[in-house]
């Protein structure tokens, strides 16, 4: 199934008439046809699926394909393959050598879990997916390690796993053992290096022997499982742990999220019901494997009988890497998807006459025919405009998937019309293995995430201090329209946080609900789900990263006390953040000079002047390096506001902001200092 003109019709969620409903809560929906979190799959494990897809699959089957690199290193427009039996002889090398090496200890301390780590510290390639097979065969557990992640986070995890080894490519040592050197990871005791080029990997061995670590090469592994004790896989259950996802502890520790084999399989084969994907079909996997949206996409694929392209780790060059995988599927995530979008209207905005006039014709046409009929393609138009503009995703792709962040409505259906294919939109959090809902191949509306997923089930929760209620209806049509906090139950949502009881006991229910956070609402006409709000204060940009203004604005007031009040606003469809700064009169002055700007400017025209908003720029950079927040933690844009907070009434009782009622005072400033950005 590809690019479809006829758009879904069915319903996406059914309501199961709960005798056991409460009042401030919608019925528990499942989806239509099936019995939801009851259903029984034919694997429960991830490693019951993987031993599936090895018996179906000849051992000259192709499985995986890089790109070639020339005698300088460099990568060239020439691929190779690796076949599903180098594949098992390489995983299964890997993981004996893990085992008769030792270099992996079982700990036992956190409820019934008997767990030996295996960390890694790479981009995705060919040797990630190796390590990571070898986990699933042989019981470890993967704990991904990424540079987003930060230097007290990445300490973190070491001690709460008291992990030993690491898999890691040549540019991350010397920072580890820097790190190891300082005396805050004891526990790590290995290193695996995995690039293909080992000839400088001697240098590192006394380096890593004079703190405790021993350095070894990825073939001095491989090469031990090919020629010691000949170990079986051993067998998992659906309760053992496949692998750690941590958060990036932007409001405090990072939480370990602990995926289960059955978190895994359950997830994986109800996808099945949604992407018609056979083994000619190819993936181009780009996003990191370290979250779990590229984890779950590539291991449903591959499980599918997919052949996985790796791309050639400079994601700055994936057009390039498109053009020479040509995938059948593309995923992707809203920011890429932006900057697809704004690089296709900038050229069609430079065209002149007859072509100008062509282009502006077609897509106004296929618009038109996309909201009336669901058809993304077009007998003329495609190949006259849109043949180049499919071209740039490797021209042969059948259909596109969104996750980790709302794609604006706008963007997404020019993106089907220009890629002359639909877009599956979906939604899922960590929590819940990254996919708990999502749409119908053959949907080609945009603005929602369709039905929950069959192993799940959901219900919506009041949130009456944000007027969201089950009892909501449609303004427009008087329609009930539920809202509420979305709450999922099922075999994805995960066994809870590692070592955080907490945590534990704030996101999970005793019987099993995922409280998610986020505000959902029931559209009447499909009942499908659409994504409306956040109901905490922490929020997602574009890029699926998540921002914590709390922290940013605690660290943000210490740069000056002329800063009365200071607010950090975040839209889940923009790429940066923009500050909202309460400065009174009597201290705009003094602000300026303390930034030595605006020497010869009027005080009246201060905080509207340029130069005055590059020093703002310059003193927030500054303080961002010194507390070591990351660059999406940058405010890019400034609101100047000159009424205090409290006199405004956006203060309760007990003096702390009211973030919404903020927002919604500022919406309109907002709004245009985000145009002034983009």
């Amino acid at each position: 199934m590809g690019c479809s003109s006829s758009s879904f019709t069915g319903v996406y969620n059914i309501n199961s008439q709960n005798p056991d409903k409460k009042e401030n809560e919608t019925h528990i929906y499942r989806n239509l046809g099936n019995k939801g979190m009851d259903k029984i799959y034919p694997h429960d494990t991830l490693q019951g699926l993987m031993k599936n897809l090895l018996q179906k699959a000849s051992p000259k089957d192709p499985v995986f394909e890089e790109r070639i690199k020339d005698s300088q290193g460099q990568y060239t427009m020439k691929t190779k393959f690796t076949n599903y039996g180098q594949f098992r002889q390489d995983f299964e090398n890997f993981g004996k050598g893990l085992i008769n090496m030792d270099l992996c200890k079982w700990h036992q301390e956190y409820r019934a879990f008997n767990l030996r780590f295996v960390g890694i510290y790479a981009k995705n390639s060919y040797r990630y997916f190796v390590q990571d097979t070898a986990c699933i065969m042989y019981n470890f557990v993967s704990v991904p390690i990424y540079d987003t992640l930060g230097e007290e986070a990445t300490i973190f995890v070491f001690e709460n796993t008291l992990m030993e080894t690491l898999c890691l490519t040549a540019n991350h040592i010397d920072g580890m053992i820097k790190l190891k050197e300082s005396g805050k990871i004891n526990s790590l005791t290995n290193f695996i290096v995995i690039d293909d080029d080992e000839s400088w990997q001697e240098s590192f061995r006394d380096r890593g022997r004079n703190v405790g670590i021993n350095v070894y090469k990825w073939s001095e592994i491989i090469e031990n499982g090919a020629n010691g004790p000949n170990s079986e896989w051993v067998t998992t259950s659906p309760e053992d742990i496949y692998c750690f996802s941590y958060t990036s502890g932007t409001t405090g520790q990072p939480k370990g999220a602990m995926l289960s084999h059955k978190n895994m399989a359950t997830t994986i084969q109800s996808a099945y019901s949604l992407l018609n994907v056979t083994s000619k079909d190819k993936h181009l996997s780009y996003l990191p494997l370290a979250h779990v949206f590229e984890r779950i996409v590539a291991m449903t694929l591959l499980s599918m009988g997919c052949v996985v392209g790796i791309f050639a780790g400079n994601i700055k060059k994936i057009k390039e890497d498109l053009m020479v995988f040509k995938p059948t599927i593309f995923i992707s995530v809203p920011r890429l998807y932006n900057r697809f979008y704004d690089v296709i209207k900038e050229k069609i905005s430079k065209l002149t006459g007859f072509k100008a006039n062509m282009a502006n014709k077609a897509v106004k046409t296929k618009l038109e025919n996309l909201r009336k009929n669901g058809e993304v393609t077009h007998w003329l138009y495609d190949k006259l405009v849109f043949k180049k503009m499919k071209a740039v995703l490797g021209g042969r792709v059948r259909f596109m998937v969104t996750g980790s962040a709302p794609l604006n409505k706008e963007v997404a259906d020019f993106l089907k019309i220009a890629m002359c294919c639909s877009m599956v939109e979906g939604y899922g959090q960590t929590e819940g293995t990254g996919a708990e809902f999502g749409m119908k191949i053959n949907d080609t509306k945009s603005g929602h995430v369709g039905g929950v997923m069959e192993h799940n089930e959901f219900k919506l929760v009041d949130v009456p201090e944000m007027n969201y209620t089950n009892k909501d209806v449609r303004e427009d049509t008087n329609e009930p329209a539920p809202r509420g906090e979305i709450w999922v139950r099922g075999g994805g949502i995960i066994p809870g946080y590692y070592k955080n009881d907490a945590k534990n006991m704030e996101t999970f229910t005793e019987d099993g609900w995922l409280k998610s956070g986020d505000i959902g609402m029931i559209d009447p006409s499909q009942k499908q789900l659409v994504i409306i709000d956040r109901k905490k204060n922490i929020f997602k940009l574009s890029q699926g990263e998540y921002i914590a203004p709390e922290k940013l604005e605690g660290d943000y007031k210490t740069i000056s006390g002329m800063f009365r009040d200071i607010y950090i606003y975040g839209d889940s469809l923009k790429s940066c953040i923009v500050c909202i700064l309460t400065v009174e009169k009597e201290n705009q002055r003094p602000l300026a000079d303390m930034m030595n700007v605006c020497k010869d400017v009027d005080d009246k025209d201060l905080i509207t002047h340029p130069e005055f908003f590059e020093g703002l720029k310059a003193l927030f950079k500054k303080k961002a390096k010194e507390v070591k927040f990351n660059g999406l933690e940058i405010p890019k844009g400034f609101i100047i506001n000159e009424t205090p907070f409290e006199e405004l009434g956006l203060l309760t009782t007990s003096f702390k902001m009211k973030r919404k009622p903020i927002a919604d005072y500022f919406m309109d400033r907002l709004n245009e200092e985000y145009k002034k950005l983009y």
